[in-house]
């Protein structure tokens, strides 16, 4: 008889947060000690790495709201980008200083 597979189904916010924190290499050193199983202690850290204050019992739907605003305020942490300058003549080292 074939092994049963089992299927999780997870969120839109779930997914959202998770492919945000991957974007935070300070965040995912955090979360590194904590099992990928265990997704309610992650997104403590994750909350507390966003000073967001978690306290109580929550519902899935609670869970969602909370990756929602993890989500924003992660957005708003995100390391800047090198910024390219490009111009057609080239960069003058004389005036880069």
């Amino acid at each position: 008889m074939p092994k049963q597979r089992t299927l999780v189904f997870f969120s839109e916010s779930r997914i959202a947060l998770d492919r945000e924190v991957a974007k935070h290499p300070n965040l995912v050193k955090l979360l590194q000690d904590h099992p990928v199983t265990e997704f309610e202690l992650r997104l403590t850290e994750i909350a507390t790495y966003c000073n967001i204050l978690v306290d109580g019992a929550y519902t899935s739907d609670d869970l969602d709201g909370l990756c929602d605003l993890c989500v924003a305020e992660l957005v708003k942490k995100r390391m800047p980008m090198c910024n390219l300058v490009t111009n057609s003549g080239g960069l003058d080292p004389k005036k880069l200083g």
